[in-house]
C-alpha cells in the first residue's frame, strides 16, 4: 500500500527504507491506508509499527526514537478511526520480530538474552498503549523462545498500565505446520496456551489454500480464539515489486470455505491484501451469520493437550507411566556429575538423547553442586544447548526459584518443574514463575514438619499446596503433579514397613478429592541399600503397583524399565510382598534370593555405536555426521586414514555424508537444528584432518562471496548459507549485510570468486540484486551470481538476468534454501571445470 503511495526518500527525512518513521514524517499518508481499510469493511487497524523495536530501529539509527514512532503509529489508527466517526473499530499495536533467533547456538543468530528481548517488547508495548492501542499483535513470529519473551514483555507492559489490554499472539508456519527450528503449531500452542494469550493463530508465510491443515489442527486443539491471517496467495517478483496472484473474489471464497468448516474467530489479510480483499472477505463472513464465534469465542470441544512439551513436538498420549529419565542429576549420578563438573555439555546432550532412546518421556535435570557455584548458569546453558536435540522435554529440579526460573527463559520448550513444597516459604517465589510461564509443577507433600509419612498427612499437606496454588495463583488442577513420597523399604524398620501403602493410598484419595491432578514418584528411593540386581526388580515392581494406585509419571532409570510381564514371577511375588508388608520375613526372604543367585550382564551398547560397529569404516563415519553422533569420530577417521588419505576422506565420506544430510531435509525427514548439529560434526572431522593435508594442496572446492545486499539488514538466511556451504568444501568471504554493490563486485574480483549468492528479504532491496547483475555485465564478466530471499523467485532470475534482451553471461539462479543453493554451486563448480 506504501508503495502505491510512491514514497519519495525525502518523506524519509535521511532514514530511507523505514517505514516507521513515515509515522512522524507522513502521517497523511498512514491515517489514508488505514482509511481505506476500515471503509472496506475492517474492525482492527494494525499499526504500521511492525519494525518499531528498538533492535530493528537501532539499525537505522533511530533506537532512541522507540516511543515515539510507536506512540505516533498507534495514534495515526486512532485518528483514522475517529475521522471517519466509526464507533466500533480497535487498534492494534504490531510488534514484529527482532531478526534475531534466540532458540540458536549460533553466535551470532541466537547472540542475545531472554529478558533483553523481553524489555525490548515491553518498550515497544508500553508506546503502543500510551498511543491508544486497544490491544497488542505480536505477529510474523518464527522463533517460539522469542514468542515466550515477546508475551513476557507485553504482559508486562499491559499490567503496569492499569488497562484492558487483550494479547493476540501470531506465528508464521510453513505448509507442513512448522516453524522456521522445526516447531509445529501445536507444540507452539501448547507453549503459549497458558501464559495469558487472549488469541492465538498464524499469519504470512503463505497464502490461506497451503494453511488449511494448519487451521484444522488449531480448531482441533486450540483452547483459545483462532486468528487467521494469510497472505493474498505466494508473492511473485515482478520488476522488483511484490505480486500476489490472488483475486479478492478467490480469497473471500477460500476464507469463507473455512469459516464453515473450522472453528475460526478473527479473519483479515496480511501481505498483498487490498481493501479489496477485505471488503470482499467482511461480505462473506457477514452472509454466514457467525455471531457465536464473538458471543462464545473459546471452543470447548477440543483435543487435550499435554502440560509440557520439549521445543520440536508433543507426544502422543500415552499410558502410564510418563517416565522422567533421572540420568542427568549431580545428586543421582557420579557420571553426570564428572561430566557437569567438566563442562563436559556435549556428553551431556547424549546423555538425555540416550534416555530417549530408551522410552524416557522427560529428561530431569539437576545441576546443583558444593563444589560448584554456578547451577544457575550451567543449567541455562545445557538446557538451550539440549533443546532442539530431543523430542522429550526437560524437567527442572531445583530448590532455587532463581535458578528455575533462568532456566525456563533459556529453554525454548514447556518444561516441568522439580520442586514446591510446604518446607518454607520458597513456594511463593517459585509459583509466580509457574503462572507467568503456564508451566506444571511437582508438588512434594513436605511442610515444616518434614515430609509427611501417613496417607492422611500427605492429603492435608497436598490440599494446603492446591489451595495456594489454585487461589493465590490461579492455577489450574492439571499444572499441579503431587508427589506422596517414596521411602526405602531396605531398613526393616516397623516404622517404614508400611510407607509403601501409606503412599499408595494417598495416589488413590488425591485423584478422587482432587480431581484433575497428577501423581508422580521417585521410584528408586525404595530399595536404597540393596545390591543392584535386588533394586531392578524392587523398583520396577513398587513403579507397576503405584500406577495401580493410579500413578501417572515417575522419575526412573527408563533403561531398566520393562513391563511386569516379562519379569521372573517368584521376583515378583517377593518384591510385592515387601511392598505391602505381607509377613514378618518378607524383607529377608527378598534379600536372600538375591544374594543366592549372581546376575551378571554386560552394560547395553548405545544403539548408535552397536550400527556404526557393524558397517565398514566409510559407512561409520557417514552414519555419525547423518546421526549426529560425534562420540568416537575422530578414532574412526584415524583409522580410516591408515588406508585413505585425508583429501580422499573428505572429498569421498564427509562430504557425501552432508549431501545426503541436505536431502533428509527438503524431504522433510530432519529439521533444521539437526542440520546444523551434522554440520558442527563435519566440521570437527575436517578440522582434524587439516594436520594430514599436503600444505601445497588446496582442498577449497570453490570461493563464494556471500552477502545481504543493501538497504536489507536481515542476515539469518544468509548466515545459514554460510554454515551449509563451509560444511561442503567451499571457501565463504561472508561480507555480512547492508552491503553496497561496488563492494561485493570488487570483493568477487580480487578472490577470484567462482560465485557471488546474494540474500534479500525485502522486495525493495531485492533491485540491489538488479543493479549488481548489471554492472558485472557492464564490466564484461562471467561470475555465476545466485539470489534467494523471501521476495525473490525463479522469474525474477530470469527477469534480471535479460540486460536489453540479451542473457547475463555469468546466469542468474534462484535459490529456494541454502541446500538447493548447494546444488546450484555444485552444477556450477562442474560445469567450469569442464569448460577447462
Amino acid at each position: 500500500m506504501l508503495q502505491k503511495h510512491k514514497i519519495t526518500p525525502e518523506d524519509f527525512k535521511g532514514y530511507e527504507g523505514t517505514f516507521e518513521y513515515l509515522n512522524i514524517t507522513r502521517p497523511d499518508i498512514i491515517q489514508d491506508i488505514h482509511k481505506q481499510y476500515l471503509l472496506a469493511g475492517a474492525m482492527v487497524m494494525d499499526t504500521n509499527s511492525f519494525g518499531g523495536n528498538r533492535i530493528k530501529l537501532k539499525e537505522a539509527g533511530l533506537e532512541n526514537k522507540v516511543y515515539e514512532l510507536n506512540y505516533a503509529a498507534a495514534q495515526n489508527a486512532k485518528e483514522a478511526i475517529k475521522s471517519l466517526g466509526i464507533k466500533d473499530a480497535f487498534v492494534m499495536g504490531s510488534m514484529g520480530p527482532t531478526g534475531f533467533l534466540p532458540s540458536s547456538t549460533d553466535p551470532t543468530l541466537g547472540n542475545i538474552s531472554f529478558n533483553e528481548l523481553s524489555d525490548v517488547f515491553e518498550e515497544q508495548a508500553k508506546a503502543l498503549i500510551d498511543g491508544g492501542a486497544d490491544l497488542l499483535l505480536l505477529e510474523t513470529q518464527h522463533d517460539i523462545l522469542e514468542v515466550k519473551a515477546g508475551i513476557v514483555g507485553a504482559r508486562k507492559a499491559i499490567n503496569s498500565s492499569c488497562k484492558e489490554v487483550a494479547l493476540q499472539v501470531q506465528v508464521t508456519v510453513d505448509q507442513y505446520s512448522n516453524m522456521l527450528f522445526g516447531t509445529h503449531i501445536l507444540t507452539a500452542l501448547t507453549i503459549i496456551k497458558d501464559m495469558g494469550v487472549d488469541v492465538f493463530g498464524i499469519n504470512c508465510s503463505t497464502g490461506p489454500t497451503e494453511m488449511e491443515n494448519t487451521i484444522k489442527l488449531l480448531s482441533e486443539n486450540s483452547p483459545l480464539p483462532i486468528s487467521i491471517i494469510p497472505n493474498a496467495g505466494m508473492p511473485e517478483n515482478v520488476d522488483g515489486k511484490a505480486h500476489y496472484k490472488m483475486t479478492p473474489e478467490l480469497f473471500a471464497d477460500v476464507i469463507s470455505n473455512y469459516l464453515t468448516k473450522y472453528r475460526i474467530n478473527v479473519i483479515g489479510g496480511c501481505c498483498g491484501t487490498t481493501p479489496d480483499h477485505i471488503k470482499n472477505v467482511k461480505i462473506k463472513a457477514e452472509s454466514l451469520k457467525l455471531t457465536d464465534r464473538i458471543s462464545n469465542p473459546k471452543n470447548q470441544n477440543i483435543n487435550q493437550l499435554p502440560t509440557f512439551c520439549s521445543p520440536i513436538s508433543i507426544k502422543e498420549g500415552k499410558i502410564a507411566p510418563l517416565i522422567i529419565g533421572e540420568r542427568i542429576n549431580s545428586q543421582g549420578s557420579r557420571k553426570a556429575k564428572d561430566l557437569m563438573l567438566q563442562d563436559k555439555y556435549d556428553e551431556l546432550i547424549d546423555l538425555a538423547k540416550s534416555q530417549e532412546q530408551q522410552n524416557a518421556d522427560l529428561i530431569d535435570c539437576c545441576f546443583a553442586m558444593t563444589e560448584r557455584p554456578d547451577e544457575e548458569l550451567q543449567l541455562s546453558t545445557f538446557s538451550k544447548k539440549v533443546a532442539y536435540t530431543t523430542n522429550a522435554p526437560l524437567c527442572f529440579d531445583s530448590t532455587e526459584a532463581s535458578v528455575l526460573e533462568s532456566a525456563v527463559k533459556s529453554y525454548a520448550g514447556k518444561p516441568l518443574i522439580n520442586s514446591i513444597n510446604l518446607e518454607s516459604d520458597k513456594i511463593h517465589q517459585i509459583l509466580p514463575i509457574v503462572k507467568r510461564f503456564g508451566l506444571s509443577t511437582i508438588a512434594l507433600c513436605i511442610n515444616e514438619q518434614g515430609m509427611a509419612k501417613t496417607a492422611e498427612q500427605k492429603i492435608a499437606i497436598a490440599k494446603k499446596i492446591y489451595n495456594i496454588a489454585t487461589n493465590d495463583y490461579n492455577l489450574k488442577a492439571e499444572q499441579l503433579v503431587f508427589d506422596t513420597l517414596t521411602f526405602t523399604l531396605a531398613t526393616g524398620e516397623d516404622e517404614w514397613k508400611n510407607s509403601a501403602i501409606e503412599t499408595f493410598e494417598a495416589i488413590k484419595l488425591l485423584k478422587k478429592e482432587l480431581p484433575g491432578v497428577k501423581t508422580v514418584l521417585g521410584v528408586s528411593n525404595v530399595s536404597f541399600g540393596l545390591s543392584p540386581s535386588a533394586r531392578k526388580i524392587l523398583n520396577l515392581v513398587y513403579l507397576h503397583t503405584a500406577v495401580e494406585y493410579g500413578l501417572d509419571m515417575a522419575i526412573f532409570n527408563a533403561e531398566h524399565f520393562h513391563p511386569i510381564s516379562e519379569l521372573n514371577k517368584d521376583e515378583v511375588a517377593l518384591a510385592k510382598a515387601l511392598i505391602l508388608n505381607q509377613g514378618a520375613s518378607t524383607l529377608t526372604n527378598f534379600i536372600e534370593h538375591f544374594q543366592k543367585i549372581e546376575k551378571q550382564s554386560a552394560p547395553a551398547k548405545d544403539n548408535k555405536q552397536v550400527v556404526t560397529e557393524k558397517l565398514p569404516l566409510n559407512k561409520a563415519i557417514q552414519q555419525k555426521i547423518i546421526t549426529r553422533d560425534k562420540e568416537g569420530i575422530v578414532d574412526l577417521l584415524e583409522q580410516l586414514r591408515q588406508t585413505m588419505k585425508a583429501e580422499e576422506i573428505i572429498n569421498t565420506v564427509l562430504l557425501p555424508a552432508m549431501k545426503i544430510v541436505g536431502d533428509k531435509m527438503e524431504t522433510g525427514e530432519i529439521i533444521l537444528p539437526f542440520v546444523l548439529e551434522s554440520a558442527e560434526i563435519m566440521k570437527k572431522s575436517i578440522t582434524h584432518l587439516e594436520q594430514y593435508l599436503d600444505k601445497n594442496s588446496n582442498m577449497s572446492k570453490g570461493t563464494i562471496v556471500l552477502a545481504t545486499v543493501f538497504g536489507d539488514v536481515h542476515d539469518i538466511g544468509k548466515n545459514l548459507v554460510k554454515t551449509i556451504t563451509e560444511n561442503n568444501g567451499y571457501k565463504v568471504i561472508d561480507l555480512g549485510k547492508q552491503v553496497p554493490a561496488d563492494k561485493i563486485i570488487e570483493t568477487a574480483l580480487t578472490e577470484k570468486a567462482d560465485a557471488i549468492t546474494l540474500s534479500a528479504l525485502l522486495v525493495t532491496t531485492s533491485k540491489q540484486m538488479q543493479i549488481i547483475v548489471e554492472k558485472l555485465n557492464e564490466l564484461g564478466k562471467k561470475i555465476p551470481v545466485i539470489i534467494g530471499g523471501a521476495a525473490i523467485n525463479d522469474n525474477f532470475a530470469k527477469t534480471i538476468s535479460n540486460i536489453n534482451g540479451k542473457q547475463y553471461a555469468g546466469g542468474v539462479f534462484y535459490s529456494k534454501d541454502a541446500f538447493s543453493g548447494l546444488k546450484i554451486l555444485e552444477g556450477i563448480i562442474n560445469d567450469s571445470k569442464k569448460s577447462h
